[in-house]
């Protein structure tokens, strides 16, 4: 994907006014806005008045087309998941296309009566929680079942005794009712050597930055930087790496120092390599941003998180079920959350939350494929390097038997939860459960249904057989449709829309790709 001050001459940056907002477009970049307002009036037809679509983002992609997504305000209060997509072809400068999101609704009075302390109250006693947490409460409208209603949208989040929390809920404005909530944790430059607990034996290249002659950091100066840090078991403050050489890490198993932070380090450089070399994106949010890794963080912490407050990686060692989560598929698995809320924003619960779990397996799968180390061999089990029941004598590496994960793509079933087929209402499960369909799905359409050994059949909801298209291809697919089709509400069968649309635009209406993508739906049981 490339931003469109790139991909054409013209830089001048000019101010146009959006909803409550000024954003900075090019003169290019407002050339295709331009472009695309006739489907933005279009769109204003079908909603109430009073009703503004801002753009937020436009972009050209490596086929020639543009995209300008725009976001919904009513009364300048921001509609949740009101977003549309207006695809544009450059070379006509016609709009081809609107993915469509916006919502109509009635509504007359956007004056609240319940204060926004009050509504950070309501929400921290619906998820009990202890005093203290960092709150922020923004007006939004809210459209559930048809009906729209004026909300505070509170996000309540910090460190608990337990660990990290992040939670989100949409109490009304008017009675201080819980309209909706989720927790929104998103889980699970000189040459040197990292020798991590996970990486290939003998360690693995990774770079570190030397500031003296001594002295040498794990973190990248590059574009986009990056760098692990430790929290030393704490929960607050984090402590860069350093060494006297350029090697870091023991290659053994270890819950403190440096090994745990040379995995991660990684991770992310290994992540953000693969999104440059497969997407030609620029760091997550296709413009260099600067990220870092935060591991050892608390005691005895058994998960890894995603933070869009941080833009950062954190990581825990672990208890009794996980040793430090810091394997590759992890580490790609959250940052790729952080791709998701710079794209599509799928909303991490109901349906668009098991997408965008599952977008992060599928990417975080993919990223292993790419290291593809000879001791963590690439599969399509998620997890399974940090299980320590895999660790059959301690951390003996000729004693590794991975026999379990957290996730099976290939059959998700198979950790006893996660869902195989769609169902009518399976949004209502857990986002890493109901992710299991789009897993199911990426395996079909990228290995098949009987793939060669030593990859495992997959068996299907409707009793077909898929033949898959490749690796290659279904991440191009993929990433595609997460990028320019998907918004914040996509339920499967959107997502069934904008991968058919991805593999129309890449390889032909008619091509077996298609083809491909809806058998590949259809084996999950959404059609």
């Amino acid at each position: 994907m490339k931003r469109i001050s790139i991909f054409l001459a013209a830089l001048l940056s000019i101010g146009i006014q959006i909803g409550t907002a000024r954003a900075q477009f090019t003169q290019a970049e407002s050339t295709i806005i331009s472009a695309a307002q006739p489907a933005i009036d279009k769109l204003l037809q079908t909603l109430p008045r009073g009703t503004t679509l801002s753009p937020t983002q436009v972009f050209v992609d490596d086929i020639g087309k543009a995209h300008v997504r725009v976001a919904q305000f009513f009364k300048n209060i921001p509609v949740f998941e009101g977003d549309a997509v207006i695809h544009i072809d450059t070379r006509t400068y016609r709009v081809i296309g609107t993915t469509n999101a916006t919502l109509p609704f009635a509504l007359t009075n956007v004056t609240p009566s319940v204060s926004s302390q009050h509504a950070s109250d309501v929400a921290r006693t619906h998820f009990a929680q202890a005093p203290g947490l960092n709150s922020r409460q923004d007006l939004s409208i809210l459209v559930k079942n048809g009906v729209a209603s004026l909300t505070w949208k509170v996000r309540n989040e910090g460190h608990v005794a337990e660990g990290h929390v992040d939670k989100v809920a949409f109490v009304s404005a008017g009675s201080a009712q819980v309209l909706r909530a989720w927790d929104d944790l998103q889980t699970s430059n000189v040459a040197g050597t990292g020798a991590g607990m996970y990486m290939p034996s003998g360690g693995s290249a990774i770079t570190v930055d030397k500031t003296a002659a001594t002295t040498f950091y794990l973190r990248n100066a590059g574009s986009p930087t990056y760098f692990t840090c430790d929290m030393r078991n704490g929960r607050s403050s984090c402590y860069y790496v350093t060494g006297s050489s350029a090697s870091f890490g023991t290659g053994s198993i270890s819950t403190s120092g440096p090994t745990a932070a040379a995995d991660a380090e990684f991770g992310a450089e290994t992540t953000l390599s693969y999104y440059k070399t497969k997407f030609g994106r620029n760091g997550i949010d296709n413009a260099n941003l600067s990220t870092y890794s935060r591991v050892h963080y608390s005691r005895g912490y058994e998960n890894a998180f995603w933070s869009d407050s941080c833009s950062c990686m954190t990581y825990g060692d672990g208890a009794s079920t996980f040793y430090p989560l810091v394997s590759i598929d992890v580490a790609g698995h959250e940052m790729s959350h952080g791709v998701t809320s710079r794209t599509a924003k799928l909303t991490y619960s109901g349906e668009s939350g098991g997408l965008n779990e599952a977008t992060s397996d599928i990417f975080g799968t993919m990223v292993e494929y790419y290291a593809n180390g000879s001791f963590d061999v690439p599969d399509y089990k998620i997890g399974e390097m940090i299980m320590r029941s895999n660790w059959v004598s301690g951390t003996n590496r000729t004693s590794f038997q991975p026999t379990k994960a957290l996730r099976y793509m290939y059959n998700p079933a198979l950790d006893g939860a996660s869902q195989n087929c769609w169902y009518s209402g399976v949004g209502s499960i857990d986002v890493h459960y109901s992710s299991g369909i789009a897993n199911h799905f990426y395996y079909l359409l990228a290995e098949g249904s009987a793939p060669a050994s030593p990859l495992p059949p997959s068996p299907t909801c409707n009793s077909s057989t898929v033949t898959g298209i490749g690796r290659a291809k279904a991440e191009q697919i993929w990433y595609r449709a997460l990028t320019v089709y998907m918004t914040a509400s996509t339920s499967y069968s959107g997502a069934r829309a904008a991968t058919i649309s991805a593999a129309t635009d890449l390889y032909g209406a008619t091509s077996t790709e298609v083809n491909t993508v809806a058998a590949s739906w259809a084996a999950v049981s959404v059609n």
